[in-house]
């Protein structure tokens, strides 16, 4: 966070260093999770519920995505679902069960083997006791049975353990023993090496029933033999795969090859010899999980390089010669282990699901489970991401000051639960005003308007419902309850923007969108509600197909306040106005030359009043570049009489929203939009009134920005983003972010979120036991917080005071 402080504290030009600024720390904090997982993932599983493709994700963790759960969820590839109450021990292991039901689930955990019916769990005497590694089924006695690998069952010794034929209890196949941890077994599978079916088991062990065979060994016909001369080490993964000369066995781990060389990480194993895939591997480094995908052998583990350059965690095998993962990305791999590796179609294709203990995949933060399309890495549910009308947020007022509201569509959640409809930011938490039904994409617009019955929230769009209650499209909420407005709309009314205006006949709601009409009254593209009635202004918007007005404000030109609107049109109330027109209440009047350029035209998205310190302008932004003769780069000023460009413009390459803010050293203008030019990629800058400021990929939204709103919480003046980008300052942040005063030194807040809660328990945990570790996993975050009981140590003596900040005493 002091990182970031310098950075905007260079950003903003601030010569004072007695200013307000200095009273507080000016940055980036998150407000929500980042998409995935609360803590690391272990096993990965694509297979069927009984009716879809799914993704199964085991671990140890509590929450995914926002949503509480107990180390086991399921990924339909929209959303992440809870699998009843979750289970207790860590999940290890998954494996599809095709003996008797191919939508049951086993799970190997920390201290059995349970079973997910689709309903619930169960272990109907499948409890060996031990950590289960793996699990596969094996063909014995012309049947099918579920085979597990342990650390020992029954006896230390007893590593590979078969169900029974009568369902009722567990047999060892064979006894294990040596191993530098073992004996353990911690993969199996099936291959037929061209010596005949056999089932391979790795793990840490020396011997199997007498027979020596270090590492791996297989079972035929009833007896365990050796696999070439051993590994000598720890086998961690396996898995068959061509690479051009015929199925092979591929084994990685942590191992010497041959007996006292040096550690090798892949092997292949012919049916007769084994060879190595690479010249040199990391001397520290393991192999963990691997996978095929897209013709290409994937593994992962633990290790910085292989063949001599540098892959960090997860590495591809052409069957020839080694290739990093996204290369030229932050990461050229993942920042932390690779546990588990697995192909699911999520519906957009298929794709290499990676699973481990990181917060960084490639250039996207995903916490401890990401998504590799071949190309690029996304968290998941980044797939399907957030659209400028699935996620906004709002400056409101509602009598106490400016609020701070978001809206969510089905396909996203904000908060601990999944809430698609409006949530107010309180500046540490949200709270929902109201759910939709899920088959609705949501809210587009809401403004506060006070109709004579007292200030309420107003909203539109496509919906039927508000926590229950019936609403066509228009609705308000009291504070209360909600309720629907004059009868509703029709659900294909558009209205992008909301706005209270009073043009001298008394306060009325102004709707702006894309319509032909409104609650059965005829308007084009904009429209008044005076709180009985809608009605028309004049002509409306119109003169190209489709028009659109996006946006709406209130600005006094010296002539008396007026509204104007922006969008895409080419005439109001039927004179020529391109994108941007001034309505006073009787007449339309044009903004010449406007922001259509011919032959093309070009879109105002946004509006927004600011005072640069030589009075108040009206500023428009959008995708355009010039207004007659004056370039302007997307952006420029109105002072009632005339156009004027703000430097060399924010860098963006579309302005999609603007917002005005003053941290206590004067009013800035912040611009967010479309990814600029490199080198900076910038999609958010700051006009202090003479010179632009832009962030940079590393000190803002790494992604596009929809939307964003000023005003007030409980750390003061703050500006809410929303976009696609899941990275703000290099903190995760899933779509959502929080500019404005923060505090890095907070004790119990572990996770960076201005709060201590539920998620910090995992990051307080791991900064107890490994102080180095939790500033990889979370580098933005202070582990002096963990010293909650201020006595300059973090140890045991830490807990009871963070369980006392949890629970608030």
């Amino acid at each position: 966070m002091l990182r970031n402080l310098a950075a905007f504290a260079a950003l903003l030009s601030l010569a004072d260093s007695n200013s307000a600024l200095g009273q507080c720390d000016v940055g980036w904090s998150r407000v929500l999770g980042p998409r995935g997982t609360s803590g690391p993932v272990y096993s990965l599983l694509a297979a069927s519920d009984g009716n879809r493709s799914v993704m199964y994700i085991g671990g140890q963790f509590k929450t995914s995505n926002n949503i509480v759960c107990q180390n086991v969820v399921m990924w339909d590839g929209i959303a992440v679902l809870g699998l009843g109450a979750g289970l207790l021990p860590q999940v290890y292991s998954l494996f599809g069960d095709n003996v008797a039901d191919s939508s049951r689930v086993l799970l190997g955990t920390d201290s059995t083997l349970f079973v997910w019916n689709g309903q619930d769990f169960q272990w109907d005497g499948i409890a060996p006791g031990r950590d289960v590694y793996a699990i596969t089924s094996m063909e014995r006695d012309d049947a099918r049975h579920i085979v597990i690998g342990t650390n020992g069952v029954f006896r230390q010794s007893e590593s590979v353990c078969v169900w029974s034929n009568d369902g009722a209890s567990w047999s060892p196949l064979g006894v294990f023993g040596g191993g530098f941890n073992g004996p353990v077994v911690y993969s199996l599978l099936e291959h037929d090496d061209g010596s005949g079916l056999a089932l391979y088991a790795g793990g840490d062990f020396s011997w199997v029933d007498d027979v020596s065979a270090e590492s791996i060994a297989r079972h035929r016909d009833g007896v365990w033999e050796a696999v070439g001369g051993g590994l000598f080490g720890r086998v961690r993964a396996m898995h068959v795969y061509n690479d051009g000369s015929g199925p092979a066995l591929f084994v990685g781990g942590r191992f010497a090859f041959p007996p006292g060389g040096p550690l090798r990480g892949v092997l292949k194993w012919d049916g007769q010899t084994w060879t190595s895939t690479q010249t040199g591997f990391d001397l520290l480094g393991q192999v963990r999980a691997i996978a095929e995908f897209d013709g290409s052998l994937y593994v992962g583990g633990e290790f910085i390089s292989i063949d001599g350059m540098s892959m960090r965690n997860l590495a591809r095998w052409d069957g020839h010669i080694w290739h990093e993962i996204a290369p030229g990305a932050r990461v050229n791999g993942t920042n932390g282990p690779v546990y588990a590796l697995e192909v699911f179609d999520d519906g957009d294709g298929p794709a290499l699901y990676v699973g481990g203990e990181f917060s960084v995949a490639g250039n996207a933060a995903a916490q401890n489970i990401a998504r590799w399309d071949g190309a690029e890495f996304s968290a998941i549910g980044r797939g399907h991401g957030a659209s400028y009308f699935s996620l906004a947020v709002f400056s409101i007022d509602t009598g106490n000051g400016p609020e701070l509201y978001a809206v969510a569509d089905p396909a996203q959640s904000i908060g601990d639960e999944p809430s698609f409809g409006i949530l107010r930011w309180t500046g540490h938490d949200w709270i929902s005003l109201g759910e939709l039904p899920p088959d609705r994409y949501g809210i587009y617009a809401a403004a506060s308007f006070d109709d004579g019955s007292g200030r309420k929230l107003y909203v539109t769009g496509d919906f039927m419902s508000i926590d229950g209650v019936p609403a066509r499209g228009f609705a308000r909420y009291d504070g209360q309850r909600w309720e629907e407005v004059g009868g509703g709309i029709e659900l294909d009314t558009l209205v992008f923007i909301l706005k209270e205006f009073d043009d001298g006949g008394g306060p009325a709601l102004y709707a702006a969108g894309q319509f032909t009409s409104i609650g059965g009254v005829a308007a084009n593209t904009i429209a008044k509600w005076n709180g009985v009635t809608w009605s028309p202004l004049g002509a409306g918007l119109g003169g190209i197909s489709g028009p659109r007005g996006y946006d709406l404000a209130v600005y006094d030109d010296g002539a008396g306040p007026a509204l104007y609107v922006s969008g895409y049109f080419g005439t109001a109330g039927g004179i020529t106005a391109r994108s941007i027109a001034r309505w006073d209440g009787q007449f339309w009047s044009a903004l010449e030359p406007g922001l259509w350029s011919p032959p093309m035209a070009y879109s105002g998205y946004c509006l927004e009043t600011f005072d640069d310190g030589t009075g108040e302008k009206l500023y428009v932004g959008g995708f355009f570049y010039n207004i007659g003769p004056l370039i302007v780069h997307g952006l420029a000023a109105w002072d009632g009489a005339s156009w004027s460009a703000l430097g060399d413009g924010p860098g963006l390459s579309r302005v999609a929203d603007l917002a005005a803010v003053d941290f206590g050293y004067g009013s800035r203008l912040f611009a967010g939009g479309d990814r600029g030019v490199p080198p900076d990629n910038r999609t958010l800058a700051i006009w202090d009134g003479e010179n632009w400021m832009g962030f940079t990929r590393d000190t803002g939204p790494n992604q596009q920005v929809f939307t964003l709103a000023a005003g007030r919480d409980q750390s003061g003046p703050t500006i809410l983003v929303a976009g696609a980008f899941d990275m703000v300052g290099g903190i995760p942040s899933a779509y959502i972010a929080r500019f404005g005063c923060v505090r890095n030194d907070i004790a119990g807040d572990l996770n960076c979120d201005q709060t201590v809660n539920t998620f910090d328990i995992d990051a307080f945990v791991l900064a107890l036991q490994d102080a180095a570790r939790y500033a990889e996993v979370y580098p933005y975050c202070r582990v002096e917080n963990a010293d909650t009981n201020a006595d300059n140590v973090i140890n045991n003596f830490d807990i009871d005071p963070f369980v006392a900040l949890l629970v608030g005493e």
